[in-house]
């Protein structure tokens, strides 16, 4: 288990499996299972909306969803996905 601080990687550019930037980490979804707190998808604002978003001018743009186990973590300062963002689900 990866130790990993959401205050040091919350807005860090995320990329793809193909070095392209997927966009910025905005959230982190976790859940409690027992005495332990689980994450289990990360949200990823698209490229070029993450500064937008922190300024309430949401319009349409959709959040790229990550479970987390498409998230590698082995350097924390560069998080990338396993996978292409194009892979991913998405939402409102």
């Amino acid at each position: 288990m990866k130790l990993v601080h959401l205050e040091q990687v919350v807005a860090k550019k995320v990329r793809d499996i193909d070095g392209r930037v997927a966009g910025r980490l905005e959230e982190v979804h976790a859940d409690w299972r027992g005495p332990e707190c689980v994450v289990t998808y990360y949200a990823i604002a698209p490229r070029g909306t993450y500064l937008l978003r922190q300024l309430g001018m949401t319009g349409r743009t959709k959040s790229i969803l990550v479970p987390w186990d498409k998230m590698d973590w082995s350097d924390s300062t560069k998080p990338r996905l396993t996978c292409r963002a194009s892979d991913l689900p998405t939402i409102e």
